[in-house]
């Protein structure tokens, strides 16, 4: 059990102090990873279909059901694959492909082609789940104590809950094209700020990770390992 005086016990600590820099990067992707709109295909796909496609209400929970199965199957095989990739890869691999996907989910749904709005959406979730939607989790992980996890969960779910207020009307104002159009420019902004502040930390130690949000990620591995081994009156005075 962490000591009370423990710094990472602290919420102070993740708000303005030393852990604020992995703290707001943590909750950014949790953002990101609801604006790709997973949330709004999960809790409204059955909507979407009978709105934007021809398919009747019955055919499209039949559908959403295949889609939550593919969901489910894509989450088992992502464990194994991604332990061998980069998380920052990771990260950046499935922005980029749901960015895509949603970009041509819109032009299918704007041209009326159910077949291929069902067979982008298939591919929506099993890029997700072998990406954004499972990396997630580990990265929060890695660069975050328990309670810094714990208010990064927080920050995701109150994003969820805002997307599934928001879900219908945009979809019944904007079409699901253009929704998604809308989907994919928030994915594209978390592209470009995955590139920018998002470090990589397969491999690294806790004590490297938080050298390399205080210092830069892109210091040299030696100097990282070099300042991980600072004490926390040392590392604090370190420039």
């Amino acid at each position: 059990r962490l000591h009370p005086d423990d710094p990472s016990e602290r919420i102070g600590e993740y708000l303005f102090g030393r852990y604020k820099r992995q703290f707001f990067v943590g909750c950014c992707i949790c953002i990101a990873q609801m604006l790709t709109g997973s949330m709004a295909l999960m809790f409204y796909s059955t909507f979407i279909f009978s709105q934007g496609t021809s398919l009747s209400y019955h055919e499209s929970i039949i559908t959403a059901a295949y889609l939550n199965l593919a969901y489910f199957l894509s989450a088992i095989v992502a464990i194994p694959i991604l332990h061998h990739f980069g998380r920052r890869a990771a990260l950046i691999g499935g922005f980029c492909a749901i960015a895509v996907d949603e970009i041509i989910l819109g032009v299918f749904s704007f041209i009326g082609n159910d077949t291929g709005q069902k067979a982008t959406i298939i591919i929506f979730f099993v890029v997700y789940q072998l990406s954004i939607g499972t990396i997630l989790w580990l990265y929060n992980a890695e660069i975050l104590h328990a309670k810094g996890l714990g208010m990064a969960t927080l920050v995701l779910w109150s994003w969820a809950f805002i997307i599934a207020l928001v879900t219908k009307p945009m979809v019944e104002h904007l079409k699901v094209y253009g929704t998604f159009w809308i989907f994919a420019g928030f994915s594209i902004i978390s592209l470009v700020f995955i590139f920018v502040r998002v470090p990589e930390t397969k491999g690294m130690t806790r004590q490297e990770i938080d050298a390399a949000f205080r210092f830069g990620a892109r210091l040299p591995k030696e100097r990282l390992k070099t300042l991980s081994r600072y004490s926390d009156s040392e590392f604090d005075n370190v420039n």
